[in-house]
């Protein structure tokens, strides 16, 4: 799959338009997805937030992305869907670490700081950008598992809990 096809499909993926199936099975690129979603990972955790764990935080962070699609799918019956599933994540991951880069930036780095309205703006922009990231993740959940929309956003949903439940209990300072 070449840039042009890849950049059209994820626009129609952040729309709903598209799904995993959509993708080619496609090992090669799906790691290649993989590597850059770990590069836009370690950039948001290390660069933008100055992340002291950050190496850490997102060999957890991205461990559980390539672990709880192929346990969701291996309980579904459907793991041959992995390679698909996987690499929709993965263009997900980079887009929205990408996206929440320059909202992340401007929040206050010391926890007794003021909130300035622009703080504050970037927090509610911040929310519903993480929000558009669980419905298009449930998207592509829906389409893998052949389930309704509002079972793959539960699904979705609980990966973001199991992931942030397991980052603040092994990096407790990153939540503070």
């Amino acid at each position: 799959m070449t840039m042009k096809p890849l950049l059209e499909f994820t626009l129609e993926l952040l729309r709903l338009r598209r799904g995993p199936q959509d993708l080619p099975y496609s090992p090669a690129l799906t790691a290649l997805l993989f590597g850059a979603a770990v590069i836009a990972d370690l950039m948001l955790d290390a660069v933008v937030l100055h992340e002291p764990a950050a190496f850490g935080r997102v060999a957890v962070a991205d461990g559980l992305m390539l672990a709880l699609p192929y346990l969701a799918l291996a309980v579904a019956g459907r793991q041959a869907r992995y390679v698909q599933t996987l690499a929709a994540i993965c263009i997900l991951s980079i887009v929205f670490a990408v996206l929440l880069a320059p909202v992340l930036m401007v929040q206050p780095t010391e926890a007794k700081a003021t909130v300035t309205t622009l703080q504050s703006l970037a927090a509610l922009v911040g929310l519903g950008i993480v929000s558009w990231q669980v419905l298009v993740q449930g998207h592509v959940l829906r389409h893998a598992l052949e389930t309704s929309l509002g079972v793959g956003v539960l699904v979705a949903l609980g990966f973001f809990a199991v992931s942030v439940t397991i980052g603040s209990f092994l990096f407790p300072q990153a939540s503070s």
